[in-house]
C-alpha cells in the first residue's frame, strides 16, 4: 500500500484504486517565511494574521488582525505595507492619497474610511455628517475649506440661485468665480508627457464627473479602443513621439497671486509652436526652453478656479483642446471643461504632475471636427492592411452600412451617395463621415451626458492627463 501525505486545507481519508491517501489538515499558516500560502486563505507569510505573533513577522504589518503590528499608527488596510495584500486590494486605503476602490472618493472622504482611526474625528467633506461634532458639516466646516470637493464655483439650488452653503455639484454659470488674465503673475508650462486613455478602464481613471452624479465621465477610451488594441497603443506611442519631437506642443498657463494657496486663479491652455529665434540646440522639455503660442490659438479662453497646496481645481468653462489623435493633431472645441489635479498630482511654480483636462464635445463638434479626421484615418488604415481585424470591422460594419433610424440619418440610403460601398479606387475614401455618423459605431462617440437636466444628452465626455509639464518661457 502506498501512503502519500499531501498538505491541503481539507480533511478526510479516501480509498481509490487500493491506495490510501491521507490529507494533512492545515488550518493555519504554519511557516511564515516560505512565500507559500500554507492554509490557502489567500494570505501568505506575514500578511496572514496567523503569523502576527511569529518572531520573523515582528514589526511587519499583518493585514487582517485589527492590530497595528508595526506600531506606525496605521492598522491593516490603512497601512501602506498592506497595499498589495489580497484582503486590501480593491478596498480604500485611508492614507495614501489614492482612490483605491475607484468610487471617486479618496482617503477620509470615502465613506469606507469613516471608522478608520486615521479618519475618526476628522471632517469627511462629502458625507452630509458633522464628523468632528463642531456644528458644521462638509464644506461649511473650516477643515474642508481647502478640500477639492469644496473649492471652485459656488453651488446653486434648484432655482439656479447661488448658495453660500454646499449642496451638490451643479454649478450655475452665475456662480462660477470670476478671474482676470491681468490679475496676478503668469506661470507658463510645456507638456512633457501626455496620457491618452486607450481603454474604457483607463478612461475611468483620468476622467472627471462632469454632471455631478458621482460617476466619472470619459468616453474617449472607448472611442480610441474602437481602432483596435494595437492601434490604440500606437496612438499613445505616437503622442509620446510628437511631444518629444515638437510636432505636438501643448502649453499651460496659471495666473496666480500667491503660492501655494490662492482662492481665485485663471488657467489657460494653448497649442504652441517652437520659437525659431531661440537657441535651436535648447531642449524645450528641460524646464528652460522657449515656445510660442500658435497664431490660431484662442488667447482669451480661460477657466477660473482655486489653488490649495499644489492642488488645482478650475472650471467649468470652454476652451479649444489640441489632441494628438489618429496620428494628427485635432483641435477640438471643448465645453463644460475642467482642469484639475488628479489624486496624487500637483502643480507648482515650475511643473505640473498628473493634471486632468476634461470636458465634452457636442454632436455638432463631433460631426465637424472629429468625424472627418476619423474617416481619413480609418480609410488609410484599411488601404494599408485590408486583411487586418480593423479592415474586417470597416468592411462588415461601416462601409455601406448606414442605418436610417439613427438621429440625423433619416435621409441616408445604402448604396447611394456617401453610403456607397467603396469602389476600390485608391483616390476615394473607404470610410465617409456619413458612414461613421450613421452606422452602429456612432454609439462610441454620441453624446451621453445630460448637462442641463432636460433628459437629453448634451455632450460626449472626454478626459486626458497631463502626466508631466515643465516650465517654459512663452515668447509672445
Amino acid at each position: 500500500m502506498v501512503q502519500r501525505w499531501i498538505q491541503w486545507s481539507f480533511f478526510g481519508v479516501v480509498l481509490l484504486g487500493g491506495c490510501h491517501y491521507s490529507f494533512d489538515v492545515v488550518r493555519s499558516e504554519t511557516l511564515c517565511s516560505d512565500s507559500i500560502d500554507n492554509d490557502h486563505d489567500g494570505l501568505t507569510d506575514c500578511l496572514d494574521p496567523d503569523c502576527a505573533a511569529k518572531s520573523e513577522c515582528s514589526g511587519i504589518e499583518a493585514c487582517g488582525d485589527g492590530i497595528d503590528n508595526d506600531h506606525d499608527g496605521l492598522t491593516d488596510c490603512d497601512d501602506n505595507d498592506c497595499s498589495e495584500s489580497p484582503v486590501c486590494v480593491g478596498k480604500e486605503n485611508c492614507t495614501d492619497g489614492v482612490d483605491n476602490d475607484h468610487d471617486g472618493l479618496t482617503d477620509c472622504d470615502d465613506d469606507d474610511c469613516a471608522e478608520s482611526p486615521v479618519c475618526v474625528g476628522k471632517e469627511n467633506c462629502t458625507d452630509g455628517v458633522d464628523n468632528d461634532a463642531n456644528g458644521k458639516t462638509d464644506c461649511d466646516d473650516d477643515g474642508c475649506k481647502q478640500d477639492l470637493a469644496c473649492l471652485g464655483p459656488m453651488p446653486c439650488n434648484d432655482n439656479q440661485v447661488c448658495e453660500s452653503e454646499y449642496e451638490d455639484r451643479r454649478w450655475c454659470a452665475d456662480c462660477v468665480p470670476t478671474c482676470s488674465l491681468d490679475d496676478g503673475d503668469h506661470f507658463d508650462y510645456i507638456v512633457s508627457h501626455f496620457l491618452l486613455p486607450t481603454s474604457a478602464e483607463q478612461a475611468a481613471q483620468i476622467g472627471w464627473d462632469l454632471d455631478g452624479d458621482g460617476d466619472v465621465d470619459n468616453g474617449l477610451g472607448g472611442l480610441i479602443a474602437l481602432a483596435g488594441s494595437g492601434d490604440a497603443t500606437k496612438m499613445q506611442s505616437d503622442a509620446d513621439e510628437m511631444v518629444q519631437n515638437g510636432t505636438y506642443i501643448l502649453l499651460g498657463r496659471i495666473i496666480v497671486n500667491q503660492w501655494p494657496i490662492d482662492d481665485v486663479v485663471a488657467v489657460q491652455i494653448f497649442d504652441g509652436n517652437t520659437d525659431a529665434t531661440a537657441d535651436a540646440t535648447e531642449d524645450n522639455l528641460t524646464g528652460s526652453g522657449q515656445a510660442l503660442i500658435a497664431a490660431t490659438a484662442p488667447r482669451f479662453d480661460k477657466l477660473c478656479g482655486s489653488l490649495s497646496d499644489g492642488r488645482l481645481l478650475s472650471g467649468p468653462g470652454n476652451f479649444r483642446l489640441p489632441l494628438p489623435l489618429f496620428h494628427e493633431v485635432l483641435y477640438m472645441t471643448t465645453e463644460y471643461g475642467w482642469i484639475v489635479t488628479a489624486p496624487g498630482g500637483s502643480v507648482t511654480e515650475t511643473n505640473w504632475q498628473h493634471v486632468i483636462i476634461a470636458g465634452g464635445w457636442t454632436q455638432a463638434t463631433i460631426d465637424a471636427e472629429l468625424l472627418p479626421e476619423m474617416a481619413r484615418y480609418l480609410s488609410l488604415r484599411y488601404k494599408k492592411d485590408p486583411q487586418s481585424n480593423l479592415a474586417d470591422t470597416i468592411r462588415n460594419q461601416i462601409d455601406g452600412r448606414c442605418i436610417d433610424t439613427l438621429p440625423g440619418c433619416e435621409n441616408v440610403v445604402n448604396g447611394e451617395g456617401d453610403c456607397m460601398i467603396w469602389d476600390e479606387n485608391p483616390n476615394t475614401p473607404v470610410v465617409t463621415t456619413t458612414e461613421l455618423k450613421c452606422s452602429w459605431v456612432s454609439s462610441f462617440f454620441r453624446p451621453t451626458v445630460d448637462m442641463d437636466g432636460d433628459g437629453i444628452p448634451d455632450i460626449f465626455p472626454i478626459g486626458v492627463e497631463v502626466s508631466a509639464a515643465v516650465h517654459v518661457t512663452i515668447s509672445n
